[in-house]
């Protein structure tokens, strides 16, 4: 049986499964915040790294992956390090707003 289909009937109903650098990721269910460095990011009102900060999240913070839509883009500014990703709309602390998917890790 495919893996894909699998994992899917797996997790039901928390989102649709894709291949991302050789592993799954989930496009919307529940998650939480790590990044490599800086300890926490900024959730914004738009799915650009130069939109209006809503809030900090800092590192382990819980989200709720409401989607993740558009093409993999690759970040060039400096606190992206050049990685690739999509922007998801998340929810956190009675917020909605974006953040780059690298940032994310499911449960």
């Amino acid at each position: 049986m495919n893996i894909k289909l699998i994992a899917f009937a797996l997790i039901g109903t928390l989102g649709a499964l894709t291949a991302n650098a050789n592993q799954y990721t989930l496009q919307s269910g529940s998650a939480y915040i790590q990044t490599k460095t800086d300890g926490y990011v900024y959730m914004r009102n738009a799915p650009h790294p130069n939109a209006t900060r809503i809030q900090r999240l800092n590192d382990y913070t819980d989200v709720q992956v409401l989607s993740c839509e558009g093409r993999t883009v690759r970040r060039t500014d400096v606190a992206a390090h050049g990685q690739k990703g999509k922007w998801c709309r998340v929810s956190a602390n009675g917020r909605t707003g974006y953040v780059f998917s690298p940032y994310l890790r499911y449960y």
